[in-house]
């Protein structure tokens, strides 16, 4: 029947159908994407050139992948930490913050960081102890639970007899009786920098001296027997003498000698050890019978010298490690010219050997019986504030007006029987550094400098002093019906100072006719917030709204200079940084900069402007107190030193005077920063019997 439709019926020469060319683009576009994706999953494909890098060994997180390159790993450290246990048993509990588990030793636990309680538990026996274990990192930890040393087989204690035999023979002198060492620490170690020492070891009758000496300082320290002393000299005077009985790890200092350390094996009651060596020495443990003194020994396996000293204290835990290094023939002995221990970092520049040892070397100095009737006055001089600089001789050099406190003790037979302190204002020669004159005072008074005259206002007294800056001697006095509170210079006129009493009748002082006059307001540079932060002198002026063009700082402190402006900012907007700019007469910006060395910079002081240079003290951010400069030309970094605590900077055309609130008064140059003086002192001196 005939529908009018054709049927179609393959035949066997028939061919499939075939894909459009966008399909099989589209098929295969897909499968190279399926083919990326997996080899990003299991890094067979680095993602980028920067991310791949192959090399021998990968950084901290990242992993090795098929091709043996180093890609970011995807896993997370965990911040743990691993403790080794090394015993003197096989088998022990151990337990560490509640958790108990059996395990066999030498082995390792891992904790979380910090300081955790161990108990390691053989038998009958405990051995308690904390552990300070570190993240990323071993701890090791010798536990004597049993009260005996490791076990060893006769095969192990020979090799080790062996070892310390070869390592005798190497370094010579087995007639050693005695040895003295002169040297000196070096300046990096934080303890005792630049100090000389001499060692006087007498290796027969074990006992030793120890001499550190510095400028005017010196420290003695004696082992005899079970006694230990300490005597400090000043100034080749003798002062305490502390005698005490020796600590268990002096005495057992005594006991590991670097040189015969190596021969206490041969001793009877001395258990040797040989315990698993390192890749470049092998470590030899010694220890007496009663427990008193125990010490691992790290001989070098090519030299066969000693290099490295491990004392183990009582309860277990490793004591600081001895160095040994810079080895050389003294009188066929070797001996190690370099010891390093905790901070103490000693160069031996002279070793003698055999050298006669007296008892009386040993023995404690005793100390002078003070005189019953003997009155020792001391006192202390500390710069107080700086009042400002003048002419005060003949010389060109400008001199120094400074407030210095002076406290004096009188003492007898170690009993203080009076304190006393006064302000004096005096006037320091600008060459010698030496005082020209003095004024004193009960209580520390108000006090400023303008060209030629010296204003010093006594503390709860209403009147003013015009003292003449050359000799000292007062030529004006002015009368107030009130204690003044403060003397402000004005910083656009060097020739007016502003007096502000308590009750708020000012004056304003001339110094060119040394006249007086009634100002109608009080200037803002005489406010009660004055943009300076040095209290000696109000020298620099105050704008919170300055009109600047661009300027995105907060509060800040300007200072004038050739017409323009120097600001000094506090904080930039939306960061703590202090910065320091410089305005034209048009107020256009200069240039601006950083304040400090770094851009990282803590809290600023004072800023003061002189002799070409901005001169600003500050804080970085390792709280250290810095003084530093910059040209005012181009604002370029001139130099940068260190400085007392909470210095103010007084600059002039040559110099740069910093008063700190340690009581002293730093002189550097202006252009360079190089420090030319000090003037203060910290410690307290001796005068005469018969002074005051």
């Amino acid at each position: 029947m005939d529908t009018g439709t054709a049927s179609y019926v393959p035949t066997a020469a028939a061919r499939p159908p075939t894909l459009c060319h966008s399909e099989t683009v589209l098929r295969a576009y897909r499968l190279l994407l399926l083919t990326a994706v997996v080899a990003f999953d299991f890094g067979l494909v680095a993602p980028s050139a920067e991310a791949q890098v192959c090399r021998r060994q990968c950084r901290k997180g990242e992993t090795r992948n098929v091709r043996g390159c180093c890609v970011p790993s995807l896993r997370r450290s965990r911040r743990s930490a691993t403790v080794r246990i090394e015993a003197d048993v096989r088998r022990a509990t151990v337990t560490i913050d509640g958790i108990r588990r059996r395990m066999r030793l030498p082995g390792t636990v891992r904790v979380r960081p910090g300081r955790r309680t161990l108990k390691i538990r053989a038998g009958r026996k405990l051995w308690r102890g904390v552990v300070n274990a570190r993240a990323r990192a071993t701890t090791r930890v010798f536990a004597s639970v049993a009260g005996r040393e490791w076990p060893q087989t006769a095969r192990q204690r020979k090799r080790a007899i062996q070892v310390l035999r070869a390592a005798a023979v190497a370094k010579g002198g087995v007639g050693l009786r005695s040895v003295r060492y002169t040297g000196t620490s070096a300046a990096a170690a934080s303890r005792y920098p630049n100090w000389s020492h001499t060692l006087i070891w007498d290796l027969r009758q074990r006992r030793r001296r120890w001499t550190l000496a510095t400028k005017g300082q010196r420290i003695v320290r004696g082992l005899t027997g079970a006694r230990a002393w300490t005597a400090q000299f000043k100034n080749q005077r003798l002062g305490k003498v502390d005698t005490r009985a020796a600590l268990p790890w002096e005495l057992a200092s005594l006991w590991w000698h670097p040189h015969s350390i190596l021969h206490r094996g041969s001793e009877p009651g001395v258990r040797v050890a040989w315990l698993p060596p390192r890749a470049q020495a092998n470590v030899i443990q010694l220890a007496r019978a009663d427990g008193s003194a125990r010490v691992r020994l790290f001989i070098d396996k090519r030299t066969k010298l000693l290099t490295r000293i491990q004392p183990i204290l009582r309860d277990g835990r490793f004591d600081q490690p001895i160095r040994l290094s810079d080895y050389r023939r003294v009188q066929r002995v070797a001996i190690a010219h370099r010891w390093q221990y905790q901070k103490l970092d000693v160069q031996w520049a002279r070793v003698r050997v055999n050298v006669p040892t007296a008892d009386s070397m040993f023995a404690a100095p005793k100390p002078p019986a003070p005189a019953a009737d003997r009155v020792v006055v001391t006192e202390r001089v500390a710069v107080a504030g700086l009042g400002g600089v003048a002419r005060v001789n003949a010389d060109a050099m400008p001199d120094m007006i400074a407030l210095q406190r002076v406290t004096r003790i009188k003492t007898k037979a170690g009993r203080q029987l009076s304190r006393s302190q006064q302000h004096e204002v005096v006037a320091y020669d600008g060459r010698t550094l030496k005082p020209l004159w003095k004024r004193q005072f009960k209580r520390r008074p108000k006090l400023t400098v303008v060209r030629d005259i010296v204003l010093v206002a006594p503390r709860l007294k209403p009147q003013v002093l015009v003292v003449n800056a050359r000799n000292g001697r007062t030529l004006r006095t002015l009368k107030r019906s009130d204690r003044v509170k403060a003397l402000c210079n004005n910083p656009r006129n060097g020739d007016q100072v502003y007096i502000h009493g308590v009750d708020r009748r000012d004056i304003m002082f001339h110094a060119k006719g040394r006249k007086v006059s009634i100002p109608p307001l009080r200037p803002f540079w005489c406010g009660g917030r004055l943009c300076t932060t040095s209290g000696f002198q109000p020298r620099v002026g105050c704008n919170r709204f300055i009109a600047v063009r661009n300027a995105p700082y907060g509060r800040r402190y300007w200072m004038p200079y050739r017409g323009g402006k120097v600001v000094i900012a506090v904080r930039r907007r939306g960061t703590k940084l202090p910065m320091a700019a410089y305005y034209d007469k048009s107020r256009n910006e200069v240039w601006r900069t950083f304040i400090g060395k770094d851009p990282e910079t803590g809290r600023l002081f004072d800023a003061d402007v002189g002799g070409g240079r901005v001169v600003y003290a500050y804080k970085d951010v390792d709280g250290h107190f810095r003084i530093g400069a910059r040209r005012l030309d181009n604002g370029k970094h001139a130099w940068d030193v260190k400085a007392g605590g909470g210095a103010h900077p007084l600059v002039t055309n040559t110099r740069v005077y910093a008063a700190t609130t340690g009581g002293t008064l730093d002189i550097l140059d202006t252009k360079t920063g190089r420090r030319l003086g000090k003037i203060g002192q910290r410690r307290p001196v001796e005068v005469p019997t018969g002074a005051p």
